[in-house]
């Protein structure tokens, strides 16, 4: 229901075993799959260099916390400056999931009420990269989930309209 057979799966595969499942959870969660929107985006902000074990982990972790599974995200959004970020990319191929880029002049184009981080706006020219990446690229909709930080790594969630697809 939050995630923890996917986590169980991608777990499993790292080590080459076999996951178990030994709850319910997982006859619950095939009967709420077909419902499950695959609607929302993931902004993303990191410290340069970040390992993809931690990056893994801490996205893992937050997105546990707010109980939104990798199946309904559909897509994550960033600034251009993490374009060679090896962390990001290897998070958004081994999910599936695409990336987008914006540059700082696109993320300050952006309307809304935003957290703001001086020293992010120092580095980056943007004063807020995920909450602003996830708008951008989400389009219509709302922001729902903030600036959210943790160990080196912000996340921000935006909710689209429409499904993605």
């Amino acid at each position: 229901m939050g995630g923890a057979k996917d986590l169980d799966e991608n777990i499993a595969s790292k080590i080459n075993a076999i996951p178990v499942v030994t709850t319910a959870s997982d006859v619950y969660n095939k009967s709420i799959n077909k419902t499950l929107k695959k609607n929302l985006v993931l902004g993303v902000g990191c410290r340069k260099n970040i390992d993809i074990e931690h990056f893994e982990r801490i996205v893992t972790i937050l997105l546990w916390d707010f109980k939104i599974s990798f199946k309904q995200i559909c897509a994550i959004a960033t600034i251009n400056i993490k374009k060679e970020e090896k962390a990001l990319l290897d998070f958004s191929r081994a999910y599936k999931i695409p990336v987008f880029f914006y540059s700082s002049e696109e993320l300050n184009s952006v309307n809304g009420n935003f957290v703001v981080s001086e020293r992010v706006k120092r580095v980056t020219g943007v004063d807020n990269v995920c909450e602003r990446a996830a708008t951008i690229c989400g389009g219509k909709g709302k922001l729902l989930i903030p600036k959210t930080c943790k160990e080196g790594i912000t996340i921000a969630v935006f909710e689209k309209e429409v499904q993605c697809g």
